[in-house]
């Protein structure tokens, strides 16, 4: 079942019978649209809904303009889903994902509105790492040209060889030149990335990647411990960048029973 919220949410349910005790709220990867989390609500409790975020300049929104700032993107999203922020709530976020999770908890933390219950963070060096995505540091590289400042052919190769995208879009040679502007762009929003204030969050911090993802390794993954305050577990999962394709059931079983234990927290 699907509902549009807002233009910046699409709620999904398996079954529309049952309340919704906890929202997850799902931000795509560079490069993607929520259509890479459609069906993930079959696996997850049917008391769990799962928002996913719709950005600007893809898919249902496509004829909209790119948002290369994360801060401004996340400001405008808050403005507009309020109310979806009144229940217990989690957040998570893939690559490029996890970063605007981390932005959304930021602005929330600055708005002081409710906080999430955990935020899930997958596939992502911690923020103070961000700008050695290519040697790329607000625009500048020593060693050479920034991802998103790469030409088409440059760019496609580099995303290819580091696994930055599904199999099955790289395969689809049509398909990968139509979204490679907004891969530029997503890249553009981490590469550029700078904050001289980080927030230490009163949030547990779920950490999830892969064990052979060319992107962030372990220990790059596991700096995010030092932005909570509350504990943080890490799970490295059999796999790549997009590990989640490859253990689906063990990854969806091992988030599942994350969920559960929060829904448990708010039993009354």
């Amino acid at each position: 079942m699907q509902i549009m919220r807002t233009k910046w949410l699409e709620a999904r349910r398996l079954s529309a019978g049952n309340a919704a005790k906890l929202r997850m709220i799902l931000f795509p990867p560079a490069g993607s649209d929520i259509s890479i989390y459609y069906r993930w609500e079959n696996y997850f409790p049917p008391e769990v809904e799962l928002l996913l975020v719709r950005l600007p300049g893809r898919g249902g929104r496509s004829g909209e303009k790119l948002i290369s700032d994360g801060n401004i993107l996340v400001r405008a999203m808050l403005d507009d889903i309020r109310d979806e922020l009144r229940k217990p709530y989690v957040i998570f976020g893939h690559s490029m994902g996890a970063l605007l999770t981390y932005l959304m908890a930021k602005e929330i933390f600055t708005r002081q509105w409710e906080l999430p219950e955990c935020l899930f963070l997958s596939s992502l060096k911690a923020p103070a790492r961000l700008s050695g995505i290519n040697g790329c540091f607000n625009g500048i590289n020593k060693q050479g040209t920034c991802l998103y400042q790469m030409d088409d052919m440059e760019l496609g190769k580099k995303i290819g060889e580091l696994g930055g995208v599904p199999d099955l879009v790289w395969q689809d040679q049509e398909f990968f030149s139509m979204i490679l502007p907004i891969f530029r762009n997503d890249l553009r929003l981490c590469e550029t990335y700078y904050s001289a204030a980080e927030v230490l969050f009163p949030i547990p911090l779920e950490l999830l990647g892969g064990n052979q993802d060319k992107l962030v390794t372990k220990e790059e993954l596991a700096e995010w411990k030092d932005y909570s305050s509350k504990p943080a577990s890490m799970t490295i999962f059999q796999g790549g960048h997009f590990y989640f394709h490859e253990n689906m059931n063990i990854f969806t079983f091992t988030i599942s029973q994350k969920l559960m234990d929060i829904m448990g927290r708010h039993k009354t």
